[in-house]
């Protein structure tokens, strides 16, 4: 089915925006440390700990989200497509393979909670007689078959009344499946590599059976679709998992192809030979040939009856109606 064809997913792509808008407005309010749940009382290590540890998942899950909407990435590619809500980088792009991958995603997601989580300790600083230091604290992230987990090297200091104790930040393990979803982006690249200018809703159908995913898409223009894969299974907060990229269809025109190398006849019978050809594009073509024989210009059938045997050579060409095709055919007379 041709690209153009897939409105029926039209009206389920635009709520899918619109719900990418509401991520996107809520992730760029600049997180805030709840530290009112401290008291003068309560005010120790294990208490601010379990407030650091609260906003290190939210961090997290929020990661998740925006790698989510940029489809992988913590800073999206310049090989983008800008949407009112987003950059959506673009996996294939006229005949180019840009898609990302697992790793990829491994090392924008670390980018992305190294750059964070300062943002959960600089609450503390308003607060008398506490002082919480960052010792070099970076993340390490691992995708498996069972989700994804987050690991911290380094510590944390927690000075509070003049009390010093080094913690950790707390392991984080979420049942997301990313590694379902990159293969479904395979799958979906390697079938746009065949078929450059088509979307198949058929494979769309299968891969939304087997991995139990919602997978939408939605044109912008007449050459690029956004696929956005919804995960109704995994959710952070009340929305479900949502991943984008989006692909730029190939619309350059390919030149048709004669296949016919030769053909035969016999003296005083009228012809029975077609010269076939193809189009990538599956464009109507039609035919032509030299003064030898005349051919039927819609169906390439050979219109000749010969008189004479023989071997000739004659150029027949062919056009899609924008670009022509030549080739020297053997015509062989007995």
């Amino acid at each position: 089915m041709r690209k153009g064809q897939v409105t029926l997913f039209i009206i389920l792509g635009v709520l899918v925006i619109m719900m990418f808008g509401l991520y996107v407005l809520s992730l760029q309010n600049e997180k805030e440390i709840d530290t009112g749940s401290v008291t003068e009382s309560s005010k120790d290590s294990i208490s601010i700990t379990n407030i650091i540890d609260t906003c290190v998942k939210d961090t997290i899950d929020e990661g998740l989200q925006i790698l989510g909407l940029q489809g992988g990435y913590s800073v999206v590619p310049m090989m983008s497509l800008p949407t009112e809500y987003a950059f959506i980088p673009y996996y294939y792009f006229d005949g180019q393979d840009f898609s990302s991958d697992i790793d990829t995603f491994e090392t924008e997601f670390i980018l992305y909670i190294d750059e964070h989580l300062d943002m959960c300790i600089n609450g503390f600083e308003a607060m008398d007689g506490v002082a919480i230091e960052s010792n070099d604290v970076s993340s390490r992230v691992t995708i498996n078959d069972n989700g994804l987990d987050v690991a911290f090297d380094g510590t944390v200091t927690v000075v509070t009344d003049d009390k010093e104790q080094r913690v950790n930040y707390a392991p984080y393990r979420k049942a997301m499946p990313i590694k379902n979803i990159y293969e479904i982006i395979d799958e979906i690249i390697s079938e746009t590599k065949i078929n450059p200018r088509y979307i198949n809703l058929n494979l769309m159908f299968d891969l939304m059976d087997e991995y139990n995913v919602n997978i939408e898409t939605l044109n912008y223009g007449d050459d690029t679709v956004v696929y956005a894969i919804t995960d109704e299974n995994n959710k952070i907060g009340r929305y479900p998992y949502l991943f984008m990229f989006a692909i730029k269809f190939d619309n350059s025109n390919h030149a048709p192809v004669i296949l016919t190398d030769s053909i035969k006849g016999k003296v005083g019978e009228e012809m029975d030979a077609y010269i076939e050809a193809t189009d990538a594009d599956d464009d109507r073509l039609t035919f032509f040939a030299e003064k030898v024989f005349v051919l039927d210009t819609t169906t390439g059938k050979v219109i000749f009856t010969p008189m004479n045997k023989g071997t000739y050579f004659v150029n027949v060409s062919v056009t899609d109606g924008k670009v022509f095709s030549d080739k020297l055919i053997e015509v062989i007379i007995k």
